[in-house]
């Protein structure tokens, strides 16, 4: 909306007086669609509550409570959800936010901004979520494919430039993934991402600007043949925009690990012949 008009819907709702339950068989808004939406709404002093809030949506379910304060001159929004078993790939699609990640998710979430618009509260909200999603997929990249490949360009260039590229038709399978989320100003961070795949895990650390849609994140792969084995690992950089994200090899932290390793052998055989 325009500041106009956003600015006129606080003013509005400071002289709303409700009290009642809404029930509606099938809505969409903002292009994702729910169904069996149960919400009690309470608009009195200048401040909306939708809570309870019940709906169904692509194969789970929905829980939440939001409110928003009209009092101030930029008002407040908070809010607490809950998604329980949902299809994450068509919510996002529907979302105009990903298109190329999938899986059952369970999310809870407490967040809160402030602003007239729905850019102005997304650049500004704060709060922490919980994602735990099973049975998924990442579109776009293979993961294993570019621990294959790094591992490859990484014996026959030793430290020459080099980029591993994946392709459109790429995909990244993956049974599990856990991360908590904290939120400040817009920014989204994490620490503890874990995800793990068939001999495949991966665990990261970054950030998304949640306003401009635009995500840097350090990514380590761990690739192993045989369950018993350490595996190789290969860092990523993952950077850009939602829509477009690129894949980056740090070869730098590569080439050092493959550096330490060799010195381990050669050490090895060392003491070998030191003890024979």
């Amino acid at each position: 909306p325009s500041v106009p008009a956003a600015a006129e819907a606080p003013q509005a709702l400071r002289h709303l007086a409700i009290d009642g339950q809404l029930r509606v068989h099938a809505l969409s808004a903002f292009g994702i669609k729910a169904s069996e939406v149960a919400v009690t709404v309470n608009a009195r002093d200048g401040v909306l509550r939708l809570s309870p809030l019940q709906a169904k949506l692509y194969d789970g379910g929905y829980d939440g409570a939001i409110s928003y304060d009209a009092r101030p001159a930029v008002p407040l929004l908070s809010t607490s959800q809950s998604l329980t078993g949902v299809q994450l790939g068509p919510l996002l699609k529907d979302a105009g936010v990903y298109d190329k990640f999938s899986g059952k998710a369970n999310l809870t979430a407490k967040l809160g901004g402030r602003g007239l618009n729905a850019a102005e509260i997304k650049a500004s909200l704060n709060g922490d979520a919980v994602i735990r999603i099973q049975d998924g997929k990442i579109e776009g990249v293979d993961l294993r494919k570019i621990v294959n490949e790094t591992r490859a360009l990484a014996d026959q260039l030793r430290g020459k430039p080099a980029r591993v590229t994946p392709k459109s038709s790429d995909t990244t399978e993956f049974s599990q993934l856990n991360a908590t989320v904290q939120v400040a100003n817009g920014i989204a961070t994490n620490s503890d991402l874990a995800l793990e795949g068939a001999l495949l895990r991966a665990t990261g650390k970054g950030a998304a600007d949640l306003g401009k849609e635009r995500l840097d994140y350090a990514l380590k792969v761990t690739l192993s043949e045989d369950p018993g084995k350490k595996g190789v690992t290969v860092p990523l950089r993952v950077s850009g925009p939602f829509s477009a994200l690129d894949y980056q090899v740090e070869w730098g932290e590569v080439l050092k690990e493959q550096a330490e390793r060799q010195f381990e052998k050669q050490l090895e055989k060392g003491l070998r012949k030191l003890i024979k």
